[in-house]
């Protein structure tokens, strides 16, 4: 197989992948079986503010719908006491989306 064609499929199946999220994540009622889309299979090394967790993955902000976007921006300004308006700007500036891997059950790619 040519590298072209292999880094083509790769990326074909980056786009199915997602995390399966555990039910007590406060974005599990957001998506259908509280799967969100992410952009590896295998969580990353990452920092959070407020944490000692060490691992997480990226949502794939791109495969998210603007009423998703919307919805996630909401719990996070409910929870971090922000504005859902800057919190959607900080989306569309390319602003990454951690998710820490204790909320993830597990990761999977997507028919």
């Amino acid at each position: 197989m040519n590298r072209l064609l292999a880094v083509h499929i790769h990326v074909e199946r980056a786009r199915r992948f997602v995390a399966m999220l555990v039910p007590q994540s406060p974005y599990y009622s957001l998506f259908e079986d509280g799967a969100i889309p992410v952009m590896t299979l295998k969580p990353e090394p990452m920092s959070f503010e407020g944490s000692r967790e060490t691992l997480g993955f990226h949502v794939d902000l791109e495969r998210l719908s603007p009423v998703e976007l919307e919805n996630i921006a909401q719990v996070m300004a409910d929870e971090f006491d922000e504005r859902k308006e800057r919190i959607l700007g900080e989306f569309k500036s390319g602003t990454k989306l951690p998710i820490r891997d204790s909320q993830v059950r597990r990761t999977q790619i997507r028919p």
